[in-house]
């Protein structure tokens, strides 16, 4: 008999911290991004956001998994200010990873995407410039057969 009050004390004890992990906010004070790339093992996600700051316990990250349930979601996602574990966790289910807008008028060709890619601080325009001569495959089912893009 003292065993099982024993064991049920310490389950007791187990869940408590359990709830305190998954439900009372942590996390950055300051802007924190984090890169969850494809195919990243929960664990592995779960280290991922405790190193960064996120959450305080990766164990209780993937305890909720097994609670919650639902596809995690590769993406970079920005965290802000303290929320619960629980919020984190329905961010990357949701997918609520962090975009920046940028709008190309009509009319621009690809030296000007360039310059606007480099205003916004999304790159150097030297850089776009290149990215764009190596990687043609990308357009390619557009391509006029007639006239073949250049290859460097």
């Amino acid at each position: 008999m003292k065993f099982l009050a024993t064991l049920l004390l310490l389950l007791l004890i187990a869940a408590g911290a359990a709830w305190y992990f998954i439900t009372t906010p942590f996390g950055p004070t300051h802007e924190t991004f984090v890169e969850i790339a494809p195919h990243t093992p929960t664990a592995d996600m779960a280290a991922q956001l405790q190193k960064a700051g996120i959450i305080r316990n990766s164990f209780a990250f993937e305890a909720l998994r097994l609670y919650e349930k639902g596809t995690l979601k590769a993406g970079e996602y920005r965290f802000d200010h303290p929320v619960p574990m629980t919020e984190v966790y329905r961010r990357i289910v949701k997918g609520d990873i962090y975009t920046i807008g940028i709008t190309i008028p009509e009319g621009y060709n690809i030296f000007d995407i360039a310059q606007a890619i480099q205003d916004a601080g999304l790159g150097q325009r030297d850089d776009f410039l290149a990215a764009e001569r190596k990687h043609t495959e990308l357009i390619a089912e557009w391509a006029d057969p007639a006239h073949p893009p250049a290859s460097l």
